[in-house]
C-alpha cells in the first residue's frame, strides 16, 4: 500500500477514535462498572453484596443478552 494511503487510513482511524472518545458513556455501562466495584469492595472486606439489591448484575452462566 502506498505511504499516502497508509497515512490517509491512519488519519481517518484516529479521527473516528477521537469522536468515539468524546461520546458519553452509556448509563448501563456505568451501572455495571459501579456494581462490579461494589462487588470487589465487598469481596475484599470479606462480605457479600446485598442480594436484595436489584442493581446487582445477573450472575447466571448463560450468554449475556444485549438490550436494544
Amino acid at each position: 500500500m502506498p505511504p499516502q494511503a497508509v497515512d490517509a487510513v491512519g488519519r481517518r482511524l484516529k479521527a473516528s477514535y477521537d469522536r468515539m472518545l468524546r461520546e458519553p458513556i452509556p448509563d448501563k455501562l456505568i451501572q455495571l462498572l459501579e456494581s462490579l466495584e461494589r462487588s470487589q469492595a465487598s469481596n475484599e472486606n470479606g462480605t457479600h453484596p446485598d442480594s436484595d439489591d436489584e442493581s446487582q448484575p445477573d450472575t447466571h452462566d448463560g450468554p449475556v443478552q444485549r438490550e436494544e
